[in-house]
């Protein structure tokens, strides 16, 4: 018999380990306007740790939460 886990905790864990790489915790919180003016003039869907955390329950698929990874590192990308 094979064990799987649910796609919750998949998720979760997966999560937990993209939080454990931001050491500095560049992506740990949405962007502050006051340290960053504009920013959210130019990105038009921003993404951070912290709202992903808190959409944990919405995401049905890896790739979900993926897309929204990807979003986060677009935003990040932008502004270089």
């Amino acid at each position: 018999m094979r064990w799987t886990k649910p796609i919750s905790q998949i998720l979760s864990e997966t999560l937990d380990r993209l939080e454990e790489k931001d050491h500095e915790r560049i992506f740990a919180l949405p962007v502050d306007e006051t340290e960053v003016p504009g920013y959210y003039a130019i990105i038009k869907k921003p993404m951070d740790l912290q709202t992903m955390r808190s959409k944990l329950a919405s995401y049905k698929r890896v790739a979900d939460l993926k897309q929204d990874f990807l979003l986060m590192m677009k935003g990040s990308l932008v502004l270089e």
